[in-house]
């Protein structure tokens, strides 16, 4: 397995990462590091088994997202393909599509595998559509990166446009409460949330249901984790 990283945290330079990955023409894993920067995990011919967890003797090693177990699942060439299992190695599960992976499953062109907060993209340029779909998606099909606290305050955000089918969002107020956080740490997270789902420039008004509603489309915060 071949691994590269972007130079920077940028959507353009991650997006040219991933375009040099498919112009190679081999299957390859992408996500994002601890910093936002793009990372690309080539799934090389004579690869036939990749680990993925936080533990250093992991072939894909996530050490910066405490969700992710030390061995969290691992990738088996099949054929020409690629299967995911679980297996019960982790202790939060594989999702795959907001589903709890159960056994194997094989991998299709953009499949994305979410362990703790991390999600982890499989694509495969031997799918004739894979370089125009990448073009149209850009970097935003993957939700950025962001801290177990800054998760917990997107989530108590979101509870109640889930949980209760209230169009607005949680008010500070009562994230801070449900968190036991002060209002001003609630605010400061999600000063950085925002610029990491691209918000600073949205109108005030709509910017927290902006950006509760990115978070659930982007499968960062799950229907099944607020039910």
């Amino acid at each position: 397995m071949q691994l590269r990283a972007a130079d920077g945290a940028s959507a353009a330079q991650g997006l040219k990462l991933v375009l040099a990955a498919e112009r190679d023409g081999l299957p390859f894993l992408r996500l994002s590091d601890g910093e936002g920067r793009t990372i690309v995990a080539v799934l090389e011919p004579e690869d036939a088994r990749i680990t993925v967890g936080r533990a250093p003797a992991c072939d894909l090693v996530i050490d910066h997202d405490p969700g992710v177990s030390r061995v969290h699942f691992e990738l088996e060439r099949v054929a020409d393909g690629w299967v995911v299992s679980d297996d019960g190695l982790s202790r939060n599960g594989t999702h795959v599509d907001d589903r709890k992976l159960d056994g194997r499953l094989r991998l299709n062109e953009g499949t994305v595998l979410r362990i703790g907060g991390t999600a982890i993209e499989f694509r495969d340029p031997r799918d004739g559509e894979t370089i125009a779909a990448t073009r149209t998606i850009g970097l935003g099909s993957l939700p950025p990166v962001v801290t177990p606290a800054q998760l917990a305050v997107l989530k108590e955000l979101c509870r109640p446009m889930v949980v209760d089918g209230a169009g607005a969002p949680a008010p500070n107020q009562a994230i801070a409460s449900t968190l036991f956080l002060s209002v001003e740490t609630v605010k400061s997270h999600l000063k950085v949330l925002y610029e990491r789902f691209d918000l600073d420039g949205t109108p005030a008004q709509g910017k927290r249901s902006e950006l509760a509603a990115r978070a659930l489309r982007s499968g960062l915060v799950r229907r099944a984790d607020l039910e």
